[in-house]
Order: C-alpha cells, then structure tokens, then sequence
C-alpha cells in the first residue's frame, strides 16, 4: 500500500502547519495521545523545535499531551527492521576495507589505480579505503552497489572506467566476505538485505515532515509499511506535480519554477564583512518590530558565521551558531590534535604549539612551571632556529645535536632560564613517553583516555558556564571515540603509531557539533539547509552565491555528474530542485525575507549570483541581471542595531604613555633613530623594554644573521691573522671561525634553510677578505674591535645637564703613519647603502648612530676627532667595501643639535603620537593599530 501525502499548503510555516495538523488529527476530548506515533523531521533541531510547538499549543487549547517519538531521516531505517548481526563502526569498516585492498591481487588493484602506494604506507592505503567506504555508502543509499555501476558502465566507451568498477567488484565483495568472518554486518547492506528480503515493519503511525529528499533505500524502506505512513507536503495542492507519492521532490519540474523574490530585497555586496554589514543593515530596518528570537540569519556559507557574530556583537546584538561550534575547534581536540602533530614530526613548530596550548598550559603550570618560559621557548628558537626542541641539557644525551662541549647554547641567557625549559620539556616527555611506541589498536583506547585524564580529571568545571560545558561535552565525545578503539575486533588488531591512533579518534568526531546554550534573547543564525523547518517571522539569507545555493558538485573522482544522472543518484538536477523548493517555501511563508550576496570570498575570489535568483520569467531576466551584477557598497541605516558613527572605524584604543616614575638619564646611540621613526614605539622598545619574540621563522632573520657575521669578524679582529695583507690567509680564519660560531651554535639540529645561509655568509666572508687585506696594505692596522660583555659609556652636555649616551662600537682601525683613527660599524644588509643615504633622507637626518659614535669613541680615550664610516657586507658581494662618511664639521654639528633636541623631548616625555606609515617593518602594528585604518584607534 503507498504512502499518503497530505498538502498543508504554505500559508504558514512548516513545523506550525505540522503542529496543528498533528493535535488536529489525534485529539480526542481533551487528550491529543500521540505516544503511538513517529514524526520523521529532516534533524534534531526540527525535531526540539516540534516539541515546543506542541507542548505550547496543546497547552493554549488546554490538552493533555502526549508526545510522539521524534526521529530524524538518517536514524529512521533502522527503526523499520531488526538487524541480525552487530553493526561494524566506521573505524572497523575502515579497517577492513584496508584489508579487502591489500588481499587484492596486484594485476587486480592496477586496474583500480595504476600507481599503488607502497605496502608500507598505511597511511595512504587507509585514505584508499576512506574513499571506497563513502562511495560504498553513498550508493547503498540509492539501492546500489558497485557491481550495479559495473553493468550501468559495461559495453561504455571508456573501457579503462568499465574495468576499474569490475575490479571495483572485486574488492567489495571482498570486503563483504571479511566482514563475515568477523560475523559484523555494515549498515547499508543490512538495510539492503531488509528491503530485498521484505524485512521492513512498523508498529506505530509514522509522519514525515519536511523530509522531500530521503534517499531511495529509505524510501524503499517506507514503501514497504506504507499503509501507516502519511507524508505531509507543505505546498498547495496544484502543486502535486512536482512531488512523488511519498512526498519526495521530482527534479525535473522544478527546474522552470518561477521565484518572484522583490528586487529590494536583493542586496549585492564585496567581500564577507560587507555581507556581515549589509545583514546589520537589513535587520535595522525593521526599526525593533520584533524580538530577537523572531528573526533567523541563514548563512549558506559558513565561512560568514564568524564575520556574522562580530559585526552583531559591535551592534550590541547577541548571535548564536544554531548547530553549535564544531567539536574539532573545542579544546581538548585540539590539545589531541596537538600531541598527534608533534608526536608526528617532532619539529620545534609543533612542540611549541603542543605547550602553548591552553590547557597543557594550565597543566605544566600546575607542575611547577610557573615562569616566563614561553618567552625564552621563543628566545630559543630566534637564537638557533632549531629542527627540533631539545634543551641544552639533555642535547648530548639525545644525539641530536653536537655542540662543542662547553659551549653557550643561547647567547646571554641565564642557565637557570635554560632549567626552566629543561622543566617543561621533562614535564612534557612525561606525558608522551607513553606514546612513543606503536600498540594495537585496542591498546590505545586505555592510553589515550589517562592522557586526557592527567590534563583534565583535576579542572574543576561549572555546567552553568557555557565554555566549561562545551569543553565537558567534547571530553565526553572524545572519551566515547577513545572507547570506540577497544571495540575493533582483535582480528583487525594491528600494531600502529599514537599519532594515527589519534588521528582515528579525531576522525571519528571531527563532523560533531558541541551544542551552544539555549538563550531566549538571542538571533539565531542557521545553515541553509535548516532553514525550511525555521519558524522565525524574519529572514536574513547570506551567501546566495552558485555553488552554496544550489550546492553543486561536479568533480567526483569515481562518480562525475554525468555518471550520476545514468544512475539516478543525486546530482545537481536535484540539488537545485530541492533549493528551489526550499527559497520557495521561504519566500512564501516569512513576513520578512531579505537576500544578501556577496561578489568576493574572502581571499578575493569571485563569486557569481546564484541561478534561482534568475527563476524569473523572461521580460524580467535583464534587469535581475543588473540588479545581481552591479555591487554596492552597505549603507548605514538608521535603526536601533546600527553601531554609534564614532565607533564604526575601531573599538580598540591604543595605550596612552603612562608618566615615567623616574626621568631617562642615558640612552643607546641606535635609540635615536627609533625615536626619529615614531616616539610612541620608541616608548614602547626603549622605554618599557617590549619586544617581538615569535617561533615562525624558518630562517634566520636579518638581526640574527648580522649579528653572527659580527661575531665572526669579532673574532678576526682579536686574532693573529688581524693585520695580515695575505687574502688567503685572512679568508681561511674568518671561515675557521665561521665554523667554530656555527658548530657552537647550531650543531646538527638546524634546518635545510639555516645552512643555506652559512654558505650565504662564506661567500659574503669570502668577498670581504680581499677588502681587508688592500686595506691593510695601506696602513690601516685595527686598534679595537667590541667586547661582548663591555658595554661604552659616555656622555652628551645638553642645557647645561649631562645625558649618558650607550653602545657598542664594531671596530677602530688606526693609520700606522699618520695615527688617524676610524670608527667603523659593520653592515651586512643585502643593500650597500653608504653611510650619508642610511644616515640622511632629503637632507634630514634620520639616524644618528656614526656621529654619537664620536662621543662613545672619547670613553676610549680617543680625543682627537676620528673619521667614521662603514664596512659592507652585501648581499651583492661586487659592491663589499670601507665606505667612509664624508661628512662636514657643519652636518656633524646639525646632527648633534637632532640629537640634542630629541634628549629634550625624551626629558619632557613626549612620546605621543604613533607615526602612520611606517618605513620598512613595523614591529608593534598590533599596539600600534597598524593593523587597522589609518589613525585608527588614536584619540586626543
């Protein structure tokens, strides 16, 4: 007997029409006993949504109720028969699967890829298997199989596609047969040998609500108990034609559906957070006619849930993600996702973020690790740039590094900082060591749950907090997935690593949703696909572009479009059919409905109008096509969301200098330039001592390779070789040092990029020693070169007060004829810039470093005036060369009065505003609003 459907039409929305529908149907007196029925909706918040509407109208027509069971479409089947075997879980389906691809034979599996993975490579044969368990499920769904893709394809003129679905076959029924011996059924095939067998009953009424595109194995399914089913179709009855008995959508009559949406609706903007603005915009013009929880955003591309929230928030609009967050952005998947990477490659980039995060955080310190060890974790990586995190006092011991005994690991760091790394990474080692060795597959479930035990079983969470809860339902998810690994068959027991072991149970997971709280003020945003069941009076739908809406899908690597069609499965025919259905149903039942577009994804990719905004009759194509093509800018309207003018550009504020309790006495002679570039920065690096410290680098940054070729050249400065004119043997010490700075520094634990630039350095090394050799030829002996520990001191009279000047000078060199003396710093930027074009822009000095160097040279006991200038380094090594200033005694003197005049303003703490425009890096843009609009940020 079939199914009957039953029109409610589209005056009001789904689940009202279905709630009266429903009490009308089963009131009896003053009872509506509903406990024999089962509502089939499209997914659990239709499903809550149902209930609430039921308990609040039997309760207006004052009934007694009783509920009905709920069920949505995916959990329906196996409600209609009784499976005569335990289900294998998806891991175990996996697995077995694996197996079914490597007992196949090779000449078998050639046909299925021509260039299969090596045995060994786990990795990749389960990727294989993954890709085959969906396709198996996909078109189990449909009552198909491969054998029936095999005889669709047989006698096709792709005979390379006809025999990889034949040997398809083959490892399928493989699959089946080991899934035998382990007497465990899959789902799909139960499903199947129900309906082939006739298996399917139903003891109760079933209603489907909404559910017009359920797969043809359930449909099936419910074709056989169709005398207790009843579809309720929300349409008019005129428009049968466009559904099956069951209430299903047929395609192709929905493909010359009209959509009549008004053309003032339809808002055409740039990027996401013009869409974000242009929602803002649209709800404002309901001038507060409605409550929050009477106005929906639907978001068709996810990607708009975050820009969504925050420009709601700066309205002063709370918003929710009515699915709720993903379990794979929770916490304690990401502290697994963590451990899994690192445990995976071991590389320093992975180590810090395993012990930046949170959590492991929160634990080590609670170990005892309760300094500022994430600074110095930082300051290690800029000082070796390492491939892998190992302290200094465990390097030996590891074989993974071979420093020279005795030698500085990090360059004027304390050794008790380096005991405090030496803490955490022991603290950390602790919680890994369990996890280095490989285990079958059940063994992982007990370790991996005391894992998550050691950082978790001590917090103390509070239900009524929103984040504590979410992080208390992922760890339940977790512990669940950890347990689903003891359940794998012994059979399938085989030995692998805990980063894959992780990886199953993230997998397992990854697709859940860690449910938000339940707000009453609140806007709800919703996926496209739940809005039809939405029974909010307001619509707000962004992201109506091709591709979102209708979802289409043409890149299958087994199952292209066309294929898809030849088999009935559900290609982009349907697709669209159920997106007309649903903007129709949409369009039809809300008192409001506004439509937001964008033209840009956020990479700035375009994006094109969706095709059911031009499901318009014929006269009106050309100007829905302007409408839809032509971008505007979202205007602010007046409305109660709308954000005050003032606070559209930033909410953020940057920090005032605070009063010093102490006046600034000396300075470095390279803090002047700082102070010439922007005096806020100059207060935030020199006066309260800020710096940028990060562990992303992948090579050594231009400080960090300077500072090693000084180094370098410090040591030929202090050396035998230091007044040699013989080339050869001046390039011969400088790479013997280079080797000895290198080995004392990075050892073996470096990266391939490192070292690259070590030979950078001998080339720029290399170049310099010819330099030196002629110059010592002409008499110039180094009478001084700087001392690590010492720092010079002197001082500069400014208004009748003394100001003390610091710094370090690279090199003095004397004539040995006529006893003049130079100052030179050594310059290894890839620019051979001389000193006049680094020293001064347009005639105005921006840097004051060679001429302060006078000043430090007196504290030498230099008193007569010393000529200054520099020794280059360059990246091109044509141009390495003495390049000296020349420089009168009048632009020395304009340079000192700079100098003096910023000693003025240092004294008065004049240290407001921030520069705009930085030349060059910038390192406080975030402080600074650098990254925001010009002058973002500032106020008076």
């Amino acid at each position: 007997m079939p199914v009957t459907r039953k029109f409610l039409g589209i005056d009001r929305p789904v689940l009202v029409s279905a709630t009266s529908c429903l009490l009308d149907y089963f009131t009896r007196g003053d009872q509506a006993d509903l406990s024999q029925v089962v509502v089939v909706v499209p997914g659990r918040r239709a499903g809550r949504r149902l209930v609430e509407l039921l308990v609040d109208e039997a309760t207006e027509r004052q009934l007694t109720l009783l509920l009905p069971v709920i069920e949505t479409v995916g959990r329906l089947p196996e409600r209609l028969y009784e499976p005569q075997r335990p289900f294998a879980s998806e891991l175990v389906q996996r697995l077995v699967w694996t197996n079914a691809l490597l007992q196949t034979p090779d000449e078998v599996r050639g046909r299925i890829m021509p260039h299969a993975p090596d045995v060994e490579d786990h990795s990749s044969w389960q990727q294989l298997a993954e890709m085959l368990r969906c396709q198996h499920v996909e078109l189990a769904g449909e009552q198909l199989d491969f054998a029936a893709v095999a005889r669709q394809l047989a006698g096709a003129s792709s005979h390379r596609e006809s025999a990889r679905w034949e040997a398809l076959v083959e490892v399928q029924d493989r699959f089946h047969r080991l899934l035998d011996e382990l007497d465990l059924w899959d789902r799909q095939t139960a499903r199947l040998v129900a309906i082939r067998e006739g298996e399917c009953r139903l003891d109760q009424t079933l209603f489907l609500v909404g559910t017009v595109d359920i797969n043809r194995t359930t449909r099936a399914m419910l074709e056989q108990v169709g005398q207790q089913v009843t579809a309720l179709v929300f349409a008019p009855e005129c428009w049968a034609d466009r559904f099956a008995g069951d209430g299903c959508l047929l395609p192709d009559p929905w493909s010359n559906v009209r959509i009549p949406i008004a053309e003032d609706r339809i808002h055409v903007v740039g990027g996401p957070a013009d869409q974000a603005t242009c929602i803002a915009n649209c709800v404002s013009r309901l001038q507060g006619r409605y409550r929050a929880d009477e106005l929906t955003i639907g978001l068709a591309d996810e990607q708009l849930v975050q820009p969504v929230q925050r420009q709601l928030q700066r309205c002063g609009v709370a918003a929710r993600w009515g699915p709720g967050g993903p379990l794979s952005e929770s916490s304690p998947y990401r502290l697994l996702e963590a451990f899994s990477n690192y445990l995976a490659s071991r590389r320093f980039q992975d180590y810090a973020a395993l012990v930046r995060h949170p959590d492991l955080f929160d634990w080590l310190s609670a170990q005892g690790a309760t300094g500022d060890w994430l600074s110095l974790l930082d300051r290690f990586y800029e000082e070796q740039l390492p491939y892998e995190f190992v302290p200094p006092q465990h390097a030996s011991a590891s074989g993974r590094a071979d420093r020279k005994p005795g030698a500085a690991a990090m360059p004027g760091v304390a050794a008790d900082s380096l005991s405090e790394l030496d803490l955490v990474w022991c603290l950390t080692e602790s919680l890994l060591n369990p996890l280095r060795k490989s285990r079958s597959v059940h063994s992982w479930a007990e370790v991996l749950l005391d894992l998550l035990a050691s950082i978790y079983a001590d917090c103390a969470f509070d239900r009524q907090l929103t984040s504590d809860r979410m992080k208390l339902q992922a760890c339940e998810s977790l512990r669940d997935a950890c347990l689903a690994l003891d359940e794998v068959p012994r059979e399938l027991a085989l030995e692998v690593s805990a980063d894959q072991a992780i990886t199953w149970v993230l997998e397992s997971v990854g697709s859940s949703i860690v449910s938000s709280s339940a707000e009453s003020a609140v806007v709800e945003m919703l996926g496209w696909l739940e809005l039809p069941m939405d029974d909010a009076p307001v619509l707000v739908i962004a992201g109506v572009n091709e591709g979102n809406v209708p979802e289409s899908v043409n890149s299958d690597l087994f199952l292209p479009n066309s294929l898809r069609q030849r088999l009935g499965l559900v290609d982009n025919t349907q697709r669209y059919a159920r997106d007309a259905y649903a903007i129709s149903l949409l369009q039809a039942v809300r008192e409001e409905l506004f439509v937001v577009l964008g033209r840009r994804t956020a990479t700035s990719d375009p994006l094109l109008p969706s095709r059911l905004l031009f499901a318009v009759d014929d006269d009106q194509i050309a100007q829905r096509t302007l409408v839809c093509f032509q971008e505007t800018e979202p205007k602010r309207i007046d409305g109660r969301l709308c954000p005050p003018a003032d606070s559209i550009v930033s909410i953020y504020q940057v920090p005032h200098p605070a009063p010093l309790s102490e006046p600034i006495q000396a300075l470095p002679v390279t803090a002047f330039r700082s102070y010439l570039t922007c005096p806020y920065r100059f207060y935030l690096r020199h006066v309260l001592g800020l710096t940028s410290l990060d562990d992303c680098s992948e090579e050594l940054g231009a400080a960090a390779f300077g500072t090693l070729l000084h180094e370098v050249l410090r040591r030929f400065g202090t050396s035998s070789s230091r007044d040699s004119m013989d080339a050869k043997a001046i390039q011969e010490m400088l790479e013997g040092a280079l080797e000895e700075i290198w080995g004392e520094r990075f050892g073996r634990n470096t990266r391939a990029a490192v070292n690259v630039q070590l030979e950078q350095m001998r080339v720029r090394l290399r170049a310099f020693a010819p330099q030196q050799a002629a110059w010592a030829a002409k008499g110039w002996r180094i009478d001084y070169v700087e001392s690590p520990q010492d720092k010079l001191v002197s001082s500069i009279e400014v208004d009748g007060q003394g100001f003390g000047l610091l710094g370090r000078i690279d090199r003095v060199d004397v004539h040995v004829e006529t006893g003049q003396r130079i100052v030179f710093d050594y310059k290894s930027g890839d620019r051979a810039l001389n000193p006049d074009r680094t020293h001064r822009q347009a005639g105005q000095w921006v840097d004051l470093q060679l001429p302060l160097y006078r000043y430090l040279a007196s504290s030498l006991g230099f008193n007569d005036p010393v000529q200054l200038g520099f020794i280059l380094l360059p990246k091109d090594t044509s141009t390495a060369s003495f390049s000296l200033a020349e420089w009168s005694e009048a632009e020395l003197n304009e340079a000192y009065h700079v100098a003096h005049d910023i000693i003025r303003k240092v004294r008065d703490e004049a240290f407001w505003p921030p520069s705009d425009g930085m030349p060059g890096y910038d390192e406080f843009p975030e402080i600074c609003g650098g990254s925001l609009s010009p002058s973002a940020g500032l106020t008076e």
